[in-house]
C-alpha cells in the first residue's frame, strides 16, 4: 500500500521501543520522515518550531509514550490541546500502561487512538499496517 506523505513524530525515551517502532514501520516500506524525541518538552519545541528547531511540517502524526522524562506525555496533551496552533495535531498513545483510568484520561484530550506496547510488540506489523490504512484514507486539511 503506497504511504501518503505524513511525518511522524515519535516520543520515547526508551531507545529499544524507539528503534523496534522505526524498524517495523521500515519493513513495511515506510519511507516517510521521521523525528524521534526522548521526552515531550522537546517535542512541543518541534512542533513550535523553537529552541534552535525547525518547525515540523504538516500533515504529521505523533505517536506518544505517555511516560516520558522531563515533560510526561499529560502534560505534552495538556500543552497541546490549549495552544491554538498545536491542538488540532493528530496524537496516538503508545504505552504500556493498560489502565482505565489511563485511557480514559487519553481520550479526554482527544487522542485519534491509545496502544498498548505488548500487543503492539506482539505482532510487529499491527501499528504499520493501521498507520498505512490511516494515513491512506484520512484527509488532513492544509494548515499554515
Amino acid at each position: 500500500m503506497p504511504w501518503r506523505k505524513v511525518h511522524v513524530l515519535l516520543i520515547e525515551d526508551d531507545d529499544v521501543d524507539a528503534e523496534y517502532i522505526v524498524r517495523s514501520l521500515r519493513e513495511l516500506d515506510f519511507s516517510n520522515p521521521i523525528t524521534i524525541v526522548a521526552n515531550a518538552s522537546e517535542a512541543i519545541h518541534v512542533l513550535r518550531g523553537d529552541e534552535g528547531h525547525k518547525p515540523l511540517p504538516r500533515p504529521y502524526a505523533i505517536l506518544l509514550d505517555l511516560y516520558t522524562p522531563l515533560m510526561n506525555g499529560w502534560e505534552f496533551l495538556e500543552v497541546v490541546r490549549q495552544d491554538e496552533a498545536l491542538r488540532q495535531s493528530v496524537i496516538f498513545v503508545v504505552t504500556n500502561s493498560n489502565h482505565e483510568d489511563d485511557k480514559k484520561a487519553a481520550y479526554e484530550k482527544q487522542v485519534a487512538g491509545y496502544f498498548l506496547k505488548e500487543r503492539m510488540f506482539d505482532d510487529k506489523r499491527k501499528l504499520p499496517q493501521f498507520l498505512a490504512t490511516y494515513f491512506q484514507l484520512t484527509e488532513f486539511p492544509r494548515l499554515q
